[in-house]
């Protein structure tokens, strides 16, 4: 379980890391957070884990509010991202 705790811990670290400097390429004094919407399929222990991740982040600066989504299981929410991403309604992370 750790593994996958571990995983998702660094897709998130490099998500967020990447998202980060669009909003200071583009010059954007942020009056409030970034909205960063995290799609996921975890349940039960794991999406505990997800979540107390995402909250420590959020916790530990103000540039950015990353809200986790569960979309499903995996035969559900990839055919979802499929059909939106390349859109706006697509999200940052999944």
């Amino acid at each position: 379980m750790f593994k996958h705790i571990a995983k998702y811990s660094i897709l998130l670290s490099v998500g967020v890391g990447a998202a980060m400097p669009l909003a200071t390429v583009q010059g954007i004094a942020a009056s409030k957070p970034e909205k960063i919407t995290f799609w996921h399929s975890m349940t039960g222990e794991t999406q505990k884990s997800i979540e107390r991740v995402v909250n420590d982040f959020n916790k530990s600066q103000n540039d950015y509010k990353v809200v986790p989504e569960f979309q499903g299981q995996y035969v559900e929410a990839l055919p979802k991202f499929l059909s939106v991403g390349g859109t706006k309604k697509a999200p940052v992370l999944f």
